[in-house]
C-alpha cells in the first residue's frame, strides 16, 4: 500500500497529461458567412466551414463569434464520415491595447494608495493636536486654597502655555505643508495614470464541436443562429419616361444591421415572415354544431350538451341519408362554405351517416 503523499503525487502526474492532451487535441477552424436571411426584425445567419477531421476524438474550435449569439439556439449540421458528439461554448477575451502599460498603472495606483493612507495619518495627528489645545484651554485656574492666586505659579503656567501653543501652531503648519505636498504628488500621479493608454479588451464567443472519426477525413460543418440586431424596411421608386408611358413602380428593401459582423460577399435574401414572434402552434377554439338550431340567428346560444341530449332523444330513421341546412357560429353569423362530417354511431349508437350543410 502506497503512503498518502505518494498517492497524491501519482494522481497529479496522471491528471496533468490528460488535461494537456485535451488542449493539444483542439483544432481551430476558420469559417465564413454563407447565407443571410433578413426579416423585418432580425436575421438568420448561416456559416459554413470545411476542415480535416482528425482520427479519434477531437475538438473543433470556431472562434471570433459575436457574444450576442445565444449558444443554446445554435443549430449545427455536419457532412462527412464523422460523428458530432456534443457542442459546448466558451468566451475568449483578447487585449487590444494597453497591456504593456498595465504594470506601470498598477505601480502608480499602489503609490497613490500609500499616499492616501499617509494623508489620513496626518489628519489623525491634526485631531490629536486639537484635543491637546482644548485640554490646555480648560485649565486656566491657578489659585491656592485659603491664600488666593499664587503669582509665581501663574507666571510659570503662562510661560508653559505660551511655549506649548507656539509648538502646536508649528506642528499644525508642518502637517499642513506635508498634506499639501502629498496632494500635489497625488495630482502628479493622476496625470501620469491618465496619460497611459487605456486597457482595451474584446470578448468573442467560441463554439467547441466535439467530433469522433474512425480515420482522418474531410468534412463540412454548417451552423446557423439568430441575430436580433438586423432588419429591413420597404422603399419604393416610381419611374416614368413620359405621360404617354405607363408608370413603373419598383420596390426595394433597405437592409440594416448592427450585429458586429461583416456581411461582405454573402448570399442575402429578405423575407416578410416574422419568425421571432410566437413559434408555437395556435390554440383553435372549436365551433359546436347545435342540432336544435331552427334557422334563426338568435337561437344559436344552445350548448353542446343540450344538442347531444336532443340528438339522443331522436328515434333512429334508416330512411334518412342526408341532412341539409345552414351552420351558424355562437354569435348567429352564418359559416360560409362549411362541410361537417359527424359520426352518427358516436351519437346514437347506429351506423355512420353524413350531414351536409351549405
Amino acid at each position: 500500500m502506497f503512503p498518502r503523499p505518494l498517492l497524491t503525487l501519482l494522481a497529479v502526474v496522471l491528471v496533468l497529461p490528460a488535461a494537456q492532451a485535451a488542449e493539444d487535441n483542439e483544432k481551430e477552424v476558420r469559417h465564413a458567412i454563407d447565407h443571410v436571411t433578413v426579416y423585418r426584425q432580425g436575421a438568420q445567419i448561416k456559416r459554413t466551414a470545411t476542415s480535416v477531421i482528425p482520427n479519434g476524438t477531437a475538438t473543433l474550435v470556431f472562434p471570433d463569434l459575436p457574444t450576442s449569439i445565444d449558444p443554446s439556439e445554435v443549430r449545427i449540421t455536419g457532412t462527412g464520415d464523422f460523428t458530432i458528439l456534443s457542442v459546448t461554448h466558451r468566451y475568449h477575451t483578447d487585449t487590444l491595447s494597453g497591456a504593456e502599460s498595465q504594470a506601470k498603472r498598477e505601480r502608480l495606483q499602489k503609490e497613490r494608495n500609500d499616499l492616501h493612507h499617509l494623508m489620513q495619518q496626518e489628519q489623525h495627528w491634526y485631531s490629536i493636536l486639537d484635543k491637546e489645545e482644548q485640554l490646555l484651554a480648560s485649565h486656566t485656574q491657578y489659585s491656592v486654597k485659603d491664600s488666593g492666586v499664587d503669582l509665581a505659579r501663574l507666571m510659570e503656567a503662562t510661560k508653559f502655555m505660551r511655549a506649548r501653543r507656539i509648538e502646536l501652531l508649528q506642528e499644525r503648519q508642518a502637517i499642513d505643508k506635508r498634506i499639501g505636498d502629498m496632494q500635489a504628488e497625488l495630482t502628479t500621479l493622476d496625470l501620469a495614470m491618465g496619460a497611459l493608454p487605456p486597457l482595451r479588451t474584446e470578448t468573442h464567443l467560441e463554439l467547441l464541436i466535439h467530433t469522433e472519426a474512425q480515420a482522418q477525413t474531410s468534412g463540412a460543418i454548417s451552423f446557423g443562429y439568430w441575430m436580433q440586431q438586423a432588419g429591413w424596411d420597404p422603399a419604393y421608386n416610381a419611374r416614368v419616361e413620359s405621360v404617354a408611358n405607363p408608370l413603373k413602380l419598383e420596390s426595394i428593401a433597405l437592409v440594416h444591421q448592427q450585429t458586429g459582423e461583416a456581411w461582405e460577399r454573402v448570399d442575402l435574401s429578405v423575407s416578410t415572415g416574422t419568425p421571432n414572434r410566437n413559434r408555437s402552434k395556435p390554440h383553435l377554439t372549436p365551433w359546436f354544431l347545435h342540432a336544435n338550431h331552427q334557422g334563426q340567428r338568435g337561437a344559436a346560444a344552445s350548448t353542446a350538451a343540450a344538442a347531444n341530449n336532443w340528438l339522443k332523444a331522436q328515434a333512429y330513421n334508416p330512411a334518412v341519408r342526408q341532412v341539409r341546412g345552414q351552420l351558424y357560429d355562437a354569435q348567429g353569423q352564418p359559416l360560409i362554405g362549411a362541410t361537417v362530417s359527424v359520426s352518427w354511431w358516436a351519437v346514437c349508437g347506429h351506423r355512420h351517416q353524413r350531414l351536409l350543410y351549405d
